[in-house]
């Protein structure tokens, strides 16, 4: 690669176009997103990739995939456009306006839960920011975090909290988690409340990005969303974890069945998290400050 590379206002464009086509998991799909037909996005694609002096990516009858040059181009991709955006909001805040990208992030499955507020405090925020453009993306809580380290996240939604970083949490909600197994699965026909040290001889599917709960379950299998989990209860030959609000349908159809027992319920706090030190932002300020204050508020 040129080390003198010297982007310009198009390149930052295509560069925006890239991750869209990284993120839509091809060209087909990020033209039709973007509004432009596939030739034209290959051709600024293949601009880029010139303009960059390396392949971004591998195309054609194959499938789409990254380059080991492309992964590195896409991470470094969403920092520097990730300060772009930090750069417009802070002049904009320099003349007292409320202008440019809000980046949030949260995580899977949380629009069922009443006690997540988060449509209320986006629609107090739009209230008093009306000229704010809002990114919402769903990943997991150890990206999420990491993203708000690298300024990829103005402020996200996760399920843990960790110490030691340079991090700053809100307490927002807690999340009801119960057991749960498939109707196929011999727990299934368990009437009465189960002892955990019975629960040793089953799979358990765990959540990688959370061990620390309350019974004694070494996960036979982890996932990282709870989709997945679902999924694999759903097969009848695991147990696992899952927001009680999300487990409802399944459970109403009987395609599921909670297992009952001591301290197989818990509660997962939620937390808002931004970046702590000399990271003021007053776009993000007033996103947090509405985010906590209808949580805050009762239920109407």
């Amino acid at each position: 690669m040129n080390g003198d590379i010297r982007l310009k206002h198009a390149d930052l464009r295509m560069l925006r176009r890239f991750i869209t086509v990284v993120e839509a998991g091809g060209i087909t799909a990020a033209s039709q997103q973007l509004g432009i037909t596939q030739s034209t996005l290959s051709s600024q694609l293949a601009s880029l990739e010139r303009t960059l002096g390396t392949r971004l990516c591998r195309r054609g009858r194959g499938g789409f995939r990254l380059t080991r040059e492309g992964e590195v181009i896409y991470r470094s991709a969403e920092r520097l456009l990730g300060a772009v955006d930090a750069f417009g909001n802070d002049v904009a805040a320099l003349r007292g306006e409320l202008t440019g990208v809000l980046h949030i992030g949260t995580v899977d499955n949380i629009a069922s839960n009443r006690d997540c507020r988060l449509p209320d405090a986006i629609a107090e925020f739009r209230r008093v920011a009306p000229n704010v453009q809002i990114s919402l993306r769903v990943s997991t809580p150890e990206e999420l975090e990491t993203g708000v380290l690298e300024a990829k996240y103005g402020l996200a939604l996760v399920p843990l909290r960790k110490e030691g970083r340079a991090l700053l949490y809100d307490h927002l909600f807690d999340e009801p988690q119960a057991l749960y197994c498939g109707r196929q699965h011999p727990l299934a026909e368990e009437a009465g409340e189960i002892e955990p040290a019975m629960l040793t001889e089953f799979a358990y599917a765990g959540r990688g990005y959370f061990q620390d709960q309350t019974i004694p379950l070494k996960p036979a299998t982890v996932a990282w969303d709870m989709e997945s989990i679902l999924l694999l209860v759903l097969s009848g030959h695991f147990i696992g974890h899952l927001p009680r609000h999300y487990a409802e349908t399944w459970l109403s159809s009987g395609e599921i069945s909670e297992v009952r027992g001591p301290g197989l319920r818990y509660a997962s706090p939620f937390y808002a998290v931004r970046r702590g030190g000399h990271h003021a932002d007053p776009m993000i300020d007033r996103f947090r400050q509405a985010l906590v204050a209808v949580h805050a508020a009762p239920m109407g």
